[in-house]
């Protein structure tokens, strides 16, 4: 569904001759989707999509039987949002969109949660019993997070986001987002289950990137830090 025409690949494997990455590119050679696959023995439990700017995208779970037993999408493919006949986008009053509903064709639900900068940080599914009035009805205006879950933000006292994301039984889940108090992004990253994985990034009140981690269910992996001249020096 994402990988464009006129695009070819590169792949790379284990010792034991499992797939462990490949690379989609352009007819020109620059990387559009990086895809890397994790296994336990023989099975693959999960796989991560990045996209051209090396941002993880989506995570594809996966149960013993080998099929896709849950998705999470953390950041957009594309800017651009398409109103369809299927779906219905939803704001609050400063007409920031919140969350969305989708009905496929098999009449199933999936619920779309955002962040304030637009992106899609969570999906939801809901079986073919639910229809949308009742996902509306048990919506109370302003509250998105109920029952240990959904998207949920702080603010500081200027009225300006402190942080924001998305819960799942009350643990951080997806992808989230902190702010310095004058608006400027300061880190945001990818949590599962409540640990930091994946690839977290900070920046100073000026907005430019000082620190890059990699993370693994809490554990720190490696960093690269740069100064305000973009130049590489020492992580404290």
């Amino acid at each position: 569904m994402f990988t464009p025409l006129l695009s070819i690949s590169q792949n790379t494997y284990d010792f034991e001759g499992r797939l462990t990455s490949d690379h989609t590119l352009d007819k020109e050679g620059k990387i559009i989707v990086t895809r890397n696959y994790f296994y336990s023995s023989d099975a693959l439990t999960h796989e991560l999509w990045y996209n051209h700017e090396n941002i993880l995208a989506v995570r594809y779970n996966y149960n013993k039987e080998g099929n896709v037993s849950e998705i999470i999408k953390y950041t957009p493919w594309e800017k651009e949002v398409t109103i369809t006949d299927r779906e219905e986008y939803y704001y609050d009053k400063n007409n920031i969109l919140i969350f969305s509903l989708y009905t496929d064709s098999y009449l199933e639900i999936t619920e779309k949660i955002y962040n304030s900068r637009g992106e899609e940080i969570h999906k939801i599914h809901f079986n073919k019993k639910t229809t949308v009035e009742s996902i509306l009805k048990s919506k109370k205006e302003g509250e998105y997070y109920k029952n240990n879950k959904g998207y949920k933000s702080d603010k500081y006292p200027n009225n300006v986001i402190k942080e924001e994301g998305f819960y799942e039984n009350s643990m951080k889940e997806g992808y989230w987002v902190y702010y310095y108090n004058n608006g400027e992004t300061r880190e945001e990253g990818v949590y599962y289950m409540g640990e930091k994985n994946e690839t977290w990034s900070e920046y100073n009140k000026e907005g430019n990137l000082i620190k890059e981690s990699k993370w693994y269910d809490g554990n720190l992996q490696s960093e690269i830090c740069w100064d305000k001249n973009n130049k590489r020096i020492k992580c404290k």
